[in-house]
């Protein structure tokens, strides 16, 4: 079994007159085991080697890895990156950048806290960006210098054409769920 957090990601793709092509809702998280080490240590400010503070920016990204796994890090995720110019991570600021609130799920005995991600839009300019199966969030605007913290696959993989715009938020719980 895998360990998935109460969190989820939200995704509306639209063409450029802003039409709805598709849409994703609550598409549940993996919360990789880097990332929740980045979590606590930046949130405690411990002395774990290569995790330090909170960064100023967290990013979105799109991939297409066939399986998602708890020990992924971006050392597997970049192989998966789209390759074209119309791609690149999307910066979410840590200061401002999220909002928390309180919700009561019906199959959660007791209120959870959720920070919310600002929405971020991956815009096809000039080009395709291809098949996308993948979020994830991470530390590191480009490469693998940084942490996986997050991710989720799709219902399906979908193509983002050129002149498509992809709208991204992130909700982030740290409770856990086990997932068959």
């Amino acid at each position: 079994m895998a360990r998935t957090s109460l969190s989820m990601w939200n995704a509306k793709c639209y063409t450029r007159q802003r039409k709805l092509i598709w849409e994703e809702k609550q598409r549940p998280n993996l919360l990789h085991t880097e990332g929740e080490i980045y979590i606590l240590s930046a949130a405690f400010a411990t002395d774990t080697a290569e995790y330090g503070v909170a960064k100023p920016e967290l990013y979105i990204g799109l991939d297409t890895r066939a399986v998602l796994r708890i020990d992924d890090t971006l050392s597997r995720v970049v192989e998966s990156e789209p390759r074209s110019a119309a791609y690149q991570r999307l910066p979410i600021k840590t200061n401002g950048g999220f909002l928390s609130f309180w919700t009561e799920a019906e199959e959660q005995d007791e209120p959870s806290v959720f920070t919310i991600s600002a929405a971020v839009e991956f815009i096809a300019e000039g080009a395709d960006i291809g098949r996308v199966t993948k979020f994830f969030l991470t530390t590191a605007p480009a490469g693998t210098d940084g942490k996986l913290i997050l991710s989720t696959a799709m219902k399906r993989g979908h193509t983002l054409y050129e002149d498509y715009r992809l709208t991204v938020e992130v909700m982030i719980n740290l409770r856990r769920k086990l997932a068959v």
